[in-house]
């Protein structure tokens, strides 16, 4: 399979930082020491920074404890600690854009709403993916940056709309503990996919076969259907707006620039995607986007804008 990379080298001012640091001589003691209440208020890595050593390095925070030893970082020296410097640059800049914002161990991702369709029960997003590579020493440190498109129902199972055409699909489970929580083997399923839809037992509830191979009755309003690809063709089959004018299918392929917006395939997609990733990051138009770096003593992340290496890799 053939994927298009697009690689942007991200060059950070200063190049060496010292940050405080502490070891530990096993995965469970650093666990237990980054999920204390000491260690809350930092923002914290925690990883190998050598090949026998476990650690925990504050990037940034209130004054370090005096019993962290203050150790060099760098590119060369720690990619690793340097790769979550940077993904914790992307996440705050896309952030204090107002954009919608996640990290994962993978990379992070930012997305601007684009349109609401079929009655506003589902909102159409495009934006990026990052992920932190170096592909060696002597390169340096860049990101990988990817078109990504993606699509949410925004309207839970209490739209009676919704409602009629939910059974058989795909539901992720939604809430805020502080309104409403469901019994505990659930809650690890909060914001995930939770099951498929069985029946609609009320308009207040609707009972769901869950991962555990278990049903459960759960409130409407706290279910969302999954917006994946085949729910999205069963859904415009199920309400009959599949159109080709108004397929939600058909824009999201277009927003992906799969296809033209006369429908017809489009030869220059991954030109296309480039040039939409390069003026999402920069409305402007401009060549260099200077970030600052998160972490003591400040500085500044400066990611070029003009693709460094646009190559073909097979896998």
């Amino acid at each position: 399979m053939a994927l298009f990379i697009n690689w942007f080298r991200v060059d950070l001012s200063p190049a060496s930082f010292t940050l405080p640091t502490k070891d530990y001589l096993t995965w469970e003691e650093s666990t237990t020491a980054r999920d204390s209440e000491a260690l809350k208020p930092f923002q914290a890595y925690r990883g190998r920074t050598g090949a026998e050593t476990i650690s925990i390095v504050l990037l940034d925070g209130p004054a370090a404890p005096p019993d962290w030893e203050g150790r060099p970082y760098t590119a060369r020296t720690h990619r690793n600690v340097v790769a979550e410097i940077i993904k914790r640059v992307l996440e705050g800049h896309f952030k204090m854009g107002k954009l919608l914002t996640s990290r994962s161990n993978w990379g992070v991702t930012a997305t601007r709403p684009v349109t609401l369709m079929a009655n506003d029960a589902i909102r159409l997003s495009s934006g990026v993916f990052c992920q932190v590579y170096s592909p060696d020493a002597e390169t340096g440190m860049g990101v990988t940056l990817r078109w990504e498109v993606k699509a949410e129902f925004v309207k839970s199972l209490a739209d009676d709309h919704l409602r009629k055409v939910c059974a058989g699909l795909p539901v992720l489970l939604r809430y805020n503990p502080q309104d409403w929580e469901p019994e505990e083997k659930l809650r690890p399923f909060r914001d995930h996919y939770l099951g498929v839809v069985k029946r609609v037992v009320s308009k207040d509830t609707i009972e769901v076969l869950c991962r555990d191979n278990v049903r459960y009755q759960l409130p409407s309003a706290r279910l969302f259907l999954e917006a994946k690809p085949s729910t999205i063709k069963e859904y415009e089959n199920r309400t009959m707006t599949a159109q080709a004018e108004r397929s939600i299918w058909r824009r999201i392929q277009e927003l992906n620039h799969v296809l033209t917006n006369a429908g017809r395939r489009n030869t220059s997609v991954l030109q296309d995607r480039l040039n939409s990733i390069r003026r999402f990051l920069s409305p402007q138009g401009n060549d260099l986007l200077v970030m600052k770096l998160p972490i003591y003593g400040g500085g500044e992340a400066n990611l070029d804008l003009r693709a460094a290496s646009v190559q073909t890799e097979v896998g």
